[in-house]
């Protein structure tokens, strides 16, 4: 196409051909900043609208071509019996393998190995203060998860229980690496990205 134009430019006259006044533009546009009769103090000024012009139309191409980043976030959820939010197991029974669904969907703007860990948990209910407290926790897995930007990664999971007395399975969910193993009970909830969690019931067969 280049070549093309350029054969048809060439067949047409020197004089009508199309062309950029630079140095008229050049002039006019020192005439209409710069003109003669103008003080040292109107240059400064003509010197400073012009800046503020080019660095105005600089942003609007940098915005332009450079896309602003949304809102970074995590997903992390389970799912139970057919990757669907139902039909968790929930009545669990000593030794015997249950399993679930972990998702984990990555909106961080960049890769991350996420850590996941599992804890049952034995947890006990105040009813005058209205309160929960964490009785024992005992990890039953951690395993790691690299996810890409926008990419959604579910895993499937089994676990069982190797006593009773455990009414909850933990969820932790880490951005990186797991915090120190001595770090337990609470703080350790605490401190993970993300935390979810399920009431079960173990029995004895």
């Amino acid at each position: 196409m280049c070549i093309a134009a350029q054969y048809r430019r060439a067949r047409i006259p020197a004089a009508e051909r199309f062309t950029v006044p630079f140095s008229a533009l050049r002039q006019s546009v020192a005439a209409e900043f710069f003109p003669k009769e103008s003080t040292r103090l109107d240059r400064v000024l003509s010197i400073v609208l012009l800046i503020t012009i080019l660095a105005a139309v600089a942003t609007t191409v940098y915005v332009i071509v450079v896309p602003k980043e949304g809102e970074k976030f995590t997903e992390f959820f389970i799912l139970g019996k057919d990757q669907k939010a139902a039909a968790y197991p929930t009545r669990l029974m000593v030794g015997e393998n249950s399993s679930l669904f972990i998702g984990i969907g990555n909106h961080e703007y960049r890769t991350i190995p996420y850590t996941v860990e599992t804890w049952l948990e034995s947890m006990t209910f105040d009813e005058k203060t209205n309160t929960s407290s964490l009785q024992a926790m005992d990890r039953l897995d951690r395993f790691v998860v690299p996810v890409s930007h926008n990419q959604t990664v579910i895993t499937p999971y089994s676990f069982s229980a190797k006593k009773t007395g455990y009414n909850r399975i933990e969820f932790l969910l880490f951005n990186g690496t797991a915090p120190d193993d001595r770090i337990k009970g609470m703080d350790r909830i605490n401190q993970s990205y993300r935390d979810l969690h399920l009431w079960v019931s173990v029995r004895s067969r």
